[in-house]
């Protein structure tokens, strides 16, 4: 009936040997001083399936209280069958999708954001040379698909792209032709996909309610430190100093990138009672990067990609972190290969 030869478990212990010297080492073994917790879930599987019971005469050995032998004499036969079981080969690790994202600013201006950088001539001799730099470094990520800021399913993104490759489309300043449609060009690829999820944050709302409720001075604080922080990096002084290479490296550095989130965050604040307007907002943005994220995970459903990630500098913070706690998923600097 019972095995002489026990298996010992870790933080098993034993105990001295009573006159019931046949059976009390397999008990011994099997006793552990913080298995209680499951040793009570199994109990129900067995009392459920009315296995035989160990003869209680044997756990009057064991120190421990009356209330816990009850619940072992029901488990013990469970424990020992599940013990008896060889061990299952550990399943192997699956591919990693490695995901680069870059943060990028709208090079054709469209005024869709909070605060829109002006950038001169993008279409011109200097900053095409420019363009053609940072794509010849975006080509050593190697990625196997490239991901724009355009929703989900749009087809005129896709368009665009087998134009251009037809040679019947000339690229315009939008940023996703300038580096998403030259780059899939240059590596071969004949699809690009879209991974954006359009939310409405309607910034207004919460300021007007800011000011009509005197919480006014919570939101000028956020933008004086916004203004002393990332709007120099916006102006087009600025842009005029840098490469579009070296504008991205500074975009996509972590203190940078930390500095905007602290804006969405800050207004948390705005509010009174049962009144939640900026929370409201930030949680629809932390929605919509999740979404973005989702999108872009999506991509890797039937194998291991590379996949480059094009997107506005405000949601690279997020999005890298969704990746990034993904099991799975690897998030790759592009700062590693930009500067």
């Amino acid at each position: 009936m019972w095995n002489r030869h026990p298996v010992q478990l870790p933080g098993a212990r034993f105990l001295p040997r009573p006159s019931s010297a046949r059976f009390l080492p397999s008990l011994q073994a099997l006793y552990l001083p913080h298995g209680t917790a499951l040793i009570k879930a199994l109990a129900k599987r067995i009392h459920r399936h009315r296995l035989a019971l160990i003869p209680a005469f044997l756990l009057d050995q064991l120190p421990i209280p009356n209330r816990e032998k009850t619940v072992m004499i029901q488990a013990l036969p469970f424990l020992i069958l599940n013990l008896c079981q060889p061990a299952a080969n550990p399943p192997a690790n699956p591919p990693t999708t490695q995901v680069m994202v870059l943060g990028v600013f709208h090079m054709n201006n469209p005024n869709r954001d909070l605060v829109n950088p002006t950038v001169k001539d993008v279409l011109g001799p200097r900053r095409q040379k420019e363009i053609e730099e940072l794509v010849s470094r975006l080509e050593q990520f190697r990625p196997t698909k490239i991901a724009l800021e355009t929703p989900v399913g749009n087809r005129k993104i896709q368009d665009r792209l087998d134009c251009y490759l037809a040679g019947k489309y000339t690229l315009t300043a939008d940023e996703r032709d300038q580096v998403g449609l030259r780059l899939a060009k240059r590596l071969g690829h004949t699809e690009i996909y879209g991974i954006d999820f359009k939310e409405d944050l309607d910034f207004d709302s919460v300021f007007r309610y800011a000011k009509e409720n005197g919480q006014g001075d919570l939101v000028q604080t956020l933008f004086t430190e916004f203004d002393a922080t990332i709007k120099p990096k916006l102006e087009s002084g600025y842009m005029e100093a840098h490469t579009v290479r070296e504008i991205l490296v500074e975009a996509n550095l972590p203190e940078f990138l930390n500095l905007g989130h602290r804006f969405y965050v800050g207004l948390l604040r705005v509010g009174k009672a049962d009144k939640y307007p900026g929370t409201g907002l930030v949680s629809r943005w932390y929605d919509r990067n999740l979404k973005i994220a989702t999108n872009v995970a999506r991509l890797s459903e039937e194998k291991a990609e590379r996949i480059l990630v094009i997107i506005g500098a405000g949601h690279a913070k997020l999005v890298r972190q969704f990746l990034s706690e993904l099991p799975g998923f690897e998030v790759i600097d592009c700062n590693r290969i930009l500067q």
